[in-house]
C-alpha cells in the first residue's frame, strides 16, 4: 500500500503543477513590446470603442512604453495629447483600455499611469481591466 500511496502523490502533485502552469499563463499580459506610432495608437483606440472583441489591439505599444520608461514624468497635458483622453480616472490613476491582452486574448487589459503630485507621470502599469 505504500508503494501505491507513492505514486498516486506523485500523479497528484502532477497535476496539481501542470494545472498551476497552465492558470498562470493564462491569467499573465501577453503582448511583445512593439513600436509606439500615434497614429497606429489613434485608430487601435478606436477599433476598441467600435467593437467589444477587438483582440490585443494596442497591448504591444503599450508595452513598449512601459518597459522603455518612455511616459515616466510625463505631464498629465502631454500624456493625453500623446494617447487621447483617459477612458477612466481614479484619483491619480490614468486608464486607457488596450484590447484583450490577458488570459490568452480572453480579458481585457489596461495601460495605467500614476502620477506623482505634480501631475506628472510617476508608475507605469498594464493590468487585467476592471470593467
Amino acid at each position: 500500500m505504500g508503494r501505491r500511496s507513492h505514486w498516486i502523490f506523485v500523479l497528484l502533485a502532477l497535476v496539481f503543477s501542470v494545472g498551476l502552469v497552465f492558470w498562470v499563463d493564462f491569467q499573465g499580459f501577453d503582448a511583445k513590446p512593439a513600436s509606439f506610432d500615434e497614429n497606429h495608437w489613434k485608430i487601435g483606440r478606436e477599433q476598441i470603442k467600435q467593437n467589444g472583441d477587438p483582440g490585443c489591439v494596442l497591448g504591444g505599444m503599450a508595452n513598449q512604453l512601459r518597459k522603455n520608461n518612455l511616459l515616466t514624468l510625463m505631464p498629465r497635458r502631454e500624456l493625453v495629447a500623446l494617447l487621447g483622453l483617459p477612458d477612466r480616472t481614479e484619483s491619480k490613476d490614468l486608464f486607457w483600455e488596450i484590447g484583450q491582452c490577458h488570459g490568452r486574448g480572453w480579458k481585457n487589459s489596461q495601460l495605467r499611469i500614476e502620477l506623482d503630485t505634480n501631475g506628472r507621470a510617476k508608475d507605469v502599469h498594464i493590468q487585467e481591466s476592471k470593467q
